[in-house]
């Protein structure tokens, strides 16, 4: 029964992300990440700890490999599909499939972006649970 209901939190906490991603909420984006946490993205370390984190995030780090400016982009919409979680006592890796759409404005009006993109995550129970 721990496992399930394990499963459906780092379910919850992955949507958590993505909502927060489409809201602009940078708070609840921090919000999932522990005080220590380090953040890859496209295989490449950006930020260590919550700080750093939203200061990435804060910033206008772009959408990464869509090369648009974040100040064009009017809505974000993510979407989770396969989602794996492999368990190790305390610790968890976690594989998630998602589809983003990026509505912005460019030269000639708005357009959507559609990126698939893979999740992995390490994931950690930690004393608030």
């Amino acid at each position: 029964m721990r496992e399930m209901w394990d499963r459906a939190s780092i379910r919850n906490l992955l949507a958590t992300y993505f909502m927060a991603l489409d809201r602009r909420d940078h708070a609840a984006v921090l919000s999932v990440f522990a005080h220590d946490a380090n953040l890859s993205m496209h295989g490449e370390h950006v930020a260590s700890g919550v700080e750093e984190i939203a200061k990435f995030f804060s910033t206008g780090a772009g959408t990464g490999r869509l090369g648009i400016e974040r100040k064009s982009i009017v809505s974000m919409y993510h979407t989770m599909g396969t989602h794996y979680v492999d368990w190790r006592n305390e610790t968890a890796s976690a594989e998630t499939y998602a589809v983003a759409y990026v509505c912005h404005r460019a030269e000639g009006g708005e357009f959507v972006a559609v990126r698939g993109i893979r999740y992995l995550d390490e994931l950690r129970r930690t004393s608030s649970e």
